[in-house]
């Protein structure tokens, strides 16, 4: 009998290395911008947040050093990963167009991100710009992903209840750490659970929109 894995979701756990004094630019440049003159967000979401600062949704778009430099490492990133999921070859890669779309969070105690996705969007990353100080020890402050099918828990007895990763319907946890990069399909719901410590956690999320003129879609 043989055993087949099915139907997965890939996630991309990242994390840049020797990126330390471009990242300290990039945390010092949010904390001014939401201080002095950021505009917050105030379009509706599915989400509900609360006790942290949601910046206005073009952070890639605007003309700062630091953030040109992390923006153009994320999308060659972005380019090799979707590159080897799709098993392009050279002639479509060099073809390859990214549309992004961005924006920070600055969350301070007690603050929390509700369950959502981005729906409009095929791939989207969270990047960790400082976390705040952590205890690996809890659940706070935590990015959970939503097993994408909720339907498996309809009926559980001892035919399912100890399924074994990557065949359960737990959700992945993940405690995002300074300079810590995630890419996942956009579709994916995805929680922050609240932040508790003394300090200030700032991430940088980004939607993305992949063309190519050689690339027919399907519908």
């Amino acid at each position: 009998m043989k055993l087949e894995q099915w139907f997965s979701v890939p996630i991309v756990i990242d994390r840049l290395i020797g990126f330390e004094n471009t990242n300290n630019s990039i945390k010092e440049y949010i904390l001014s911008a939401e201080k002095q003159h950021e505009k917050e967000n105030e379009l509706i979401t599915q989400a509900r947040k609360k006790g942290l600062f949601e910046s206005q949704w073009n952070l890639f778009q605007r003309n700062e050093p630091s953030l040109n430099k992390l923006n153009e490492l994320l999308s060659e990133k972005l380019i090799l990963l979707v590159s080897q999921l799709n098993s392009y070859d050279q002639k479509i890669i060099d073809t390859l167009k990214i549309k992004e779309q961005s924006w920070f969070h600055v969350t301070r105690k007690g603050g929390y991100f509700s369950a959502h996705n981005h729906p409009m969007a095929s791939w989207s990353s969270v990047y960790c710009v400082d976390d705040g100080g952590i205890n690996d020890n809890d659940d706070f402050g935590v990015t959970r992903f939503c097993h994408p099918y909720p339907q498996m828990n309809c009926y559980i007895d001892a035919g399912n209840v100890n399924l074994k990763h990557p065949f359960n319907s737990s959700p992945l946890n993940i405690k995002l750490k300074t300079g810590d990069l995630i890419f996942f399909p956009s579709f994916l719901m995805h929680e922050v659970s609240p932040y508790m410590q003394n300090g200030t956690r700032i991430t940088i999320a980004t939607n993305y929109w992949i063309e190519s003129p050689l690339v027919k879609i399907r519908v």
